[in-house]
């Protein structure tokens, strides 16, 4: 199988893109960059503006939040999860950092080209939504526990 078909294949498993057409997959990789991220190197800190998510290719990443002079983690990620997902809204400032635990990949999505795919597909917005509630609830909870 030639790389562009693995790559296909590894963004159809996501069930964001699972209902996304072949020919709409591959503008968007050709427009998302892949990323090196070297053991305990930092994807992006807290507070930094964000106008994009990342897909983890291969590897594990470490969501993390400053609080009270301490380190919360708050998620580890692994091969397949997306990050960072809230900056495709909008340009605020990220609620968390986030680094590689091991020499990771990720692809870098872009929200114009992000969006271009959303409105030819419903399911990709009901994934999005579902990942966005999701993670709010569980850093709830690990915020509330350290109450």
């Amino acid at each position: 199988m030639s790389d562009s078909k693995k790559e296909l294949h590894f963004l159809k498993n996501l069930s964001l893109f699972s209902e996304l057409e072949e020919s709409d997959l591959n503008k968007l990789l050709e427009m998302c960059p892949e990323c090196l991220i070297k053991k305990d190197e930092i994807l992006f800190s807290e507070g930094s503006e964000g106008d994009s998510a990342f897909i983890i290719k291969r590897g594990e990443i470490e969501i993390f939040k400053a609080s009270a002079g301490d380190e919360i983690i708050l998620a580890r990620r692994k091969t397949g999860e997306v990050i960072g997902e809230m900056s495709l809204f909008d340009k605020a400032p990220r609620m968390a950092g986030a680094r590689a635990l091991v020499n990771s990949v990720v692809i870098q999505i872009q929200s114009e080209p992000f969006f271009e795919l959303l409105q030819k597909s419903s399911t990709a917005w009901k994934g999005l939504l579902l990942t966005l509630l999701s993670r709010w609830r569980d850093t709830e909870n690990i915020l509330k526990e350290r109450e």
